[in-house]
């Protein structure tokens, strides 16, 4: 595999949500149970919609890191989903309102050792170049060398 940039444990929230940080303290406290709502955090006041993935999944057992000793929360059967797609779906969608929270990972693109196409090291030689690596960040990512 050839790594061109740095994946990302990200939280996300409903687009009207005003609430755009949060802290590792804050994070543990919603999936702990022990901050429930929105307006604790600097959002309005409503009820947290925390969002979880199936146990075993890889953000999961991110979060489970991320959580360093705090106990997660049981969530309820809806709050439940199963595919990356679908959890940010359902953080954006929940209810038509904005009270949800998910997370996910941010990926880096990789390829074969042993692809014969004599294209792929040209594009990798450039992705990893100054300008590959800037549109890593344009992108989202977080490029190899911290800029």
């Amino acid at each position: 595999m050839t790594p061109i940039g740095y994946e990302a444990f990200v939280f996300f929230v409903n687009a009207g949500n005003p609430v755009k940080q949060l802290t590792i303290e804050q994070i543990q406290g919603i999936y702990s149970g022990t901050i429930t709502d929105w307006e604790t955090v600097g959002g309005a006041r409503g009820r947290i919609q925390a969002f979880q993935r199936p146990e075993n999944s890889g953000s999961q057992t991110a979060l489970e890191q991320l959580m360093r000793g705090h106990t997660i929360k049981q969530p309820i059967t809806e709050e439940v989903v199963s595919g990356m797609e679908g959890i940010i779906r359902q953080t954006a969608n929940y209810r038509n309102h904005g009270r949800a929270i998910g997370y996910s990972f941010l990926f880096y693109a990789v390829s074969r050792a042993n692809d014969d196409n004599p294209n792929v090291q040209k594009m990798l030689d450039w992705i990893v170049s100054a300008q590959g690596q800037d549109l890593i960040q344009k992108t989202g990512y977080t490029p190899l060398e911290h800029r």
